[in-house]
């Protein structure tokens, strides 16, 4: 055939020592898994699609994948499907939560302190972006191998060659051409799997689709690249949530597939297009089949979970059991590990199994690591009462409680109390279940009342504030009185209730009145609005948003109706529907502007607009409080989180003011007052930073000042030669836990020495080395320091050793100058002044630097001096004041 007159005349021969026959039987060992050194063990990391992009020869954008987590292993050779939801090792790691039911139903929920609670299971990922695989063609120069000779195999190399060099889009076009001249050529299906590739790592899908379906029509099921694109086709279908479509692929891929990563990312794959098909039995069925495969099995783990969830979402919690206990011995990870073995305790206690589960729950209260968290192991020793309890075993229980009790969270010590109590019952303590029953109801009161009375007597034991009235009341409303009056009589029992504040009983004897014909108008609102506020007591939201809002239907004009919006909308923040709580305290401030109301509402409205993330709205809101109010007790909060809200959108200096008033406020001084630090760092106000600094370290508030500000102005005051105002920021710096700049320790011993704080600096040189520094340089400086504080303690033999070993790890430069220093005061400290001397001069012979130089020369002379060589001081003063006058003037050389 001819070629089509663009091309050249003639073609550069492409030579490959393997030759294409035997680069497409490497291929097809890879998919056979015969070729071990070139497959890539099961996926470990996660392969996202790609966040960057690179460039083709020809300019378009080729998307590259990249592996979220480097140091893990890579994706098998034909990547498993991943998308955001992570790796299955990733998911397992997740907090477990009921599982929703078919059709949207919520599933058997089981909540915290109950007998179980059940994993959900995230949506598995998606198939990854386009990467490279095992079927790219690696290319070598020639090495002397048969040429290409047919016109068909020289296509298929130039094509071949642009491929292995992974510029896919100019060898799309000669695969193509190779396609369209030799349609019944020997490599076609090579051809096209290889096109299918070259247009889907160009991210060219639709193409890459087309490239995949032909291979397979043409292929019919035979051929080393029926495999590859069998998988590349499902992944495809499946980026596309077409899960009907990728089922049948990923099935046939996992029938191809001989590599054991291949067969377990299709199977894998297929369960999850059946999961999201609803097909529940097919589902768990391929799943076992994955947990029953041995050797290296990524998916294992996950596998089990879901049959785990599913199971108990079924009612076969012995199954779902089974499953949580194979996990707590043999899941991967220690996290997982723990999380079924607290499951797995929940459940045997559920089926009464109690022996098994006080095990797991054992396991979980001693539980070594840090995978456990004190909830989860509060909810383990509350397990471990409950099946003490159901297994009769009281005194033990009892025992437990005390051992464990500061251990429960609220929630659980409530539960914890009354099994303890009614185990005191059941072992006839009558005193001791009493004190702890009344323990119980101090923390959640709902005792009731009793007495009875006669209506005239209550009314004289009302207004005489007798404390017999509780019992006048009851008595007075047992003996079946007239309607009128005995409302009048709940009314008055209401009224002790609530100064008693026993808000349930209360709540209750409000709501007996609060629509009587009986009773006055301005009573029965004042009824009706103390009910809300009960239920508001008792932290009851539903009631209190229901008593609330009949009470502004009745009497929308009642003096009480701005404290009845206020209370509705607290309540409704509190049960999280801000847009009603807004609604209600925009309505107060727009319908009672005067009201004592106005404050809370202003303040509450400014909190939900933080809480929805209305940075701007909070701000303005909380400037109208303050105008309004100033004096109010949340000015406080108000200027904090102005403050905090120009500082977290690193407007530092607008920060500073609203901080400062802040700071005024007991509750929101320390919070403020570090914004405050950390707004004059970042605005470099390096004055009022050391005052803010100075008392904030005084006062020893915690938390402690980040290490980074202190080394700021420690270094700062340093370089100034301050070293006084240096050395106290320098030393918390270096103390404290966020510190992680070894260097902060030299800097604070360099400080002390000019100090003569010569123990200090010993201190501090010392904790410097036992960073352990990695560089010579870093280790000589150290030992120089330590050296210089051991000459001024008087250890000579120690300093000495120090600059030995300093000079050692540097034998020229700076720091060996340094070593030969130290040597020199030394000699001049055991009063060898004239070897002192001769050590001082050879530095500055030696060396010639604008600091060290003239320091050399200044204390060799005045070691000649102390060795009464007088005139050689003077001809070392003499060359200090004309090479270094500067030096020399300050040092009155």
């Amino acid at each position: 055939m001819t070629r089509p007159s663009a091309a050249p005349r003639r073609l550069p021969v492409i030579r490959s020592p393997l030759g294409v026959g035997v680069a497409m039987a490497a291929v097809s060992l890879l998919w056979t898994g015969l070729a071990p050194a070139q497959v890539a063990p099961p996926p470990r990391g996660r392969i996202t699609p790609t966040p960057t992009e690179t460039t083709a020869d020809d300019g378009t954008p080729v998307r590259r994948a990249q592996r979220v987590n480097p140091e893990e292993p890579p994706a098998p050779r034909y990547p498993a499907p991943g998308d955001d939801g992570g790796t299955p090792e990733e998911m397992l790691n997740r907090p477990f939560h009921p599982a929703p039911a078919p059709g949207g139903a919520a599933g058997p929920t089981i909540r915290r302190a109950q007998p179980v609670t059940t994993p959900e299971i995230r949506r598995p990922p998606e198939p990854p972006g386009p990467q490279d695989d095992a079927t790219t063609i690696r290319l070598s120069p020639s090495t002397g191998g048969q040429p290409t000779t047919t016109p068909d195999e020289l296509q298929l190399e130039i094509a071949n060659n642009l491929y292995s060099r992974k510029q896919y889009s100019q060898a799309a076009p000669e695969y193509e051409k190779y396609l369209n001249l030799f349609p019944s050529g020997e490599h076609r299906q090579a051809a096209l799997y290889r096109l299918g590739e070259c247009y889907r790592l160009a991210n060219r899908l639709p193409a890459a689709t087309t490239s995949y379906r032909n291979l397979l029509v043409e292929a019919k099921n035979a051929g080393d690249f029926v495999g590859p694109a069998t998988y590349r086709l499902a992944t495809i279908y499946f980026n596309d949530k077409d899960y009907r479509s990728s089922l049948p692929l990923f099935q046939r891929s996992a029938q191809l597939a001989k590599a054991n990563d291949v067969l377990l990312a299709s199977l894998y794959y297929q369960a999850l297009c059946l999961e999201n098909l609803e097909r529940r039995v097919e589902t768990r069925e391929v799943y076992e089949r994955i947990a029953n495969l041995s050797g290296e099995n990524p998916y294992r783990d996950y596998a089990r979970l879901s049959i785990a969830r599913q199971a108990f979402a079924d009612g076969r919690k012995a199954e779902a059991l089974r499953q949580f206990e194979a996990l707590s011995r043999e899941a991967s990870k220690e996290t997982l590990k723990a999380e079924a073995t607290l499951k797995a305790g929940l459940l045997a206690t559920d089926l009464g199994q109690y022996d098994v589960a006080a095990g797991f729950l054992q396991r979980v209260i001693d539980w070594p690591g840090t995978e456990i968290n004190a909830a989860a192991r509060g909810d383990a020793r509350l397990g471990l009462l409950r099946l003490l309890y159901r297994a009769n075993k009281f005194e033990p229980l009892i025992a437990a409680y005390q051992a464990n009790s500061a251990q429960l969270s609220a929630e659980n010590r409530a539960e914890a109390l009354l099994l303890v109590g009614n185990s005191q019952r059941q072992l006839d303590k009558p005193t001791e279940a009493l004190a702890t029953y009344n323990q119980l109801l101090k923390e959640f009161p709902r005792s009731p009342q009793a007495a009875e009375v006669a209506f005239q007597r209550v009314v004289t034991l009302y207004t005489s504030n007798d404390p017999g009235l509780a019992k006048a009341t009851d008595a007075f409303l047992a003996s079946k009185p007239e309607p009128d009056k005995a409302d009048k009589v709940r009314l008055i029992k209401a009224e002790v209730l609530f100064k008693k504040e026993q808000y349930p009983e209360a709540a209750a004897a409000y709501a007996q009145v609060q629509e009587s014909v009986y009773i006055e108008p301005k009573y029965r609102a004042e009824a009706m609005y103390r009910v809300g506020y009960c239920y508001n007591q008792l932290k009851l939201p539903d009631q209190v948003i229901e008593a609330f809002s009949r009470f502004l239907r009745s009497f929308p004009e009642s003096p009480l109706a701005a404290k009845a919006l206020a209370q509705r909308g607290l309540a409704y923040q509190q049960y999280r529907n801000f847009p009603a709580a807004l609604r209600d305290f925009n309505t107060l401030l727009l319908d009672f502007p005067r009201s004592k109301e106005r404050e809370l509402a202003l303040r509450q409205k400014a909190l939900l607009l933080g809480q929805t993330e209305d940075s701007k709205g909070m701000v303005d809101t909380f400037k109208i409080l303050l105008k309004d109010f100033p004096a109010s007790s949340s000015a406080g909060l108000a200027n904090y989180w102005i403050g905090r809200t120009s500082f977290e959108e690193k407007n530092y200096s607008q920060a500073i003011t609203p901080l400062e008033a802040a700071r005024a406020d007991k509750e929101y001084a320390n919070k403020s007052w570090m914004l405050l630090i950390l707004s004059y760092f970042n605005t470099e106000n390096r004055d009022k930073l050391e005052t803010e600094v100075s008392a904030y370290l005084k006062a020893g508030i915690q938390p402690g000042i980040p290490a980074n500000v202190l080394n700021y102005l420690g270094s700062y005051f340093f370089e100034l030669r301050k070293y006084d105002r240096a050395e106290p920021y320098l030393a918390a710096a270096a103390a404290s836990p966020s510190n992680s700049a070894a260097d902060v320790w030299l800097l604070l011993a360099r400080a002390r020495l000019f100090l003569k704080d010569y123990a200090g600096a010993k201190t501090a040189s010392e904790s410097y080395l036992e960073t352990s520094p990695a560089q010579p340089a870093a280790k000589a400086q150290g030992l120089l320091a330590r050296g210089e504080a051991q000459v001024g303690l008087g250890k000579f033999d120690d300093a000495q050793k120090n600059a030995e070993e300093a000079l050692a790890l540097q034998p020229e430069g700076r720091l060996n100058a340094e070593g030969r220093l130290l040597t020199g005061q030394v000699a001049l400290a055991r009063g060898d002044a004239l070897a002192a001397a001769k050590a001082f001069q050879a530095v500055s012979v030696l060396y010639d630097d604008p600091d060290l130089t003239p320091r050399a020369l200044s204390l060799a002379a005045q070691a000649y001096r102390r060795a009464n060589k007088v005139a050689e001081a003077e001809r070392i003063e003499d060359e200090l004041k004309t090479r270094f006058p500067s030096f020399a003037a300050r040092s009155g050389a």
